[in-house]
């Protein structure tokens, strides 16, 4: 799904293959002794739809259950994109074309975190690039790293943007 992600849990919806070539890779390049970094965008995010305002701000995660089925609640209340965010202020530099993530609350942060280890349990991620680290406080990136414990981690911090 690219820089604009939507259902995070949702691998087949990619136009660069399936969740199981994706597998199927990773073990590839471990059986080479080939560690394997997902690049993360946990940012912003991509409506899955509109809201009763007109705010693409609903979003599904790509489960049968509710991990990931935000709504306002998750957005930052001063977001550059029109979102209708309800939740904190933005703890970094707005994107400005998605709805930028409220990483203060702690479901955002929990669902997040489960997402990451999901990709690090199943798919066979070893740990992060994370892109656009402007875009948050640090303390999260700490805190995400802390609760995943990757092998490798690394921001993507643009200067000149």
């Amino acid at each position: 799904q690219g820089y604009l992600p939507g259902q995070l849990y949702n691998l087949n919806d990619s136009k660069y293959g399936t969740k199981a070539e994706l597998e199927k890779l990773i073990d590839l390049f471990h059986e080479n002794g080939i560690c394997c970094i997902a690049d993360i965008v946990i940012n912003h995010r991509s409506g899955w739809k509109q809201d009763s305002s007109g705010h693409w701000n609903v979003f599904e995660g790509g489960t049968k259950d509710k991990r990931l089925d935000w709504g306002a609640w998750a957005i930052v209340d001063n977001d550059a994109y029109d979102s209708g965010g309800k939740g904190h202020h933005d703890t970094g530099e707005s994107y400005g074309a998605a709805p930028d993530l409220d990483h203060t609350n702690k479901q955002v942060q929990d669902e997040l975190t489960d997402w990451m280890n999901w990709l690090k349990a199943e798919v066979g991620f070893d740990g992060w690039r994370f892109d656009f680290v402007r875009g948050y406080s640090p303390r999260f990136t700490k805190l995400y790293c802390e609760r995943t414990n990757p092998t490798f981690s690394v921001g993507e911090l643009w200067t000149t943007l």
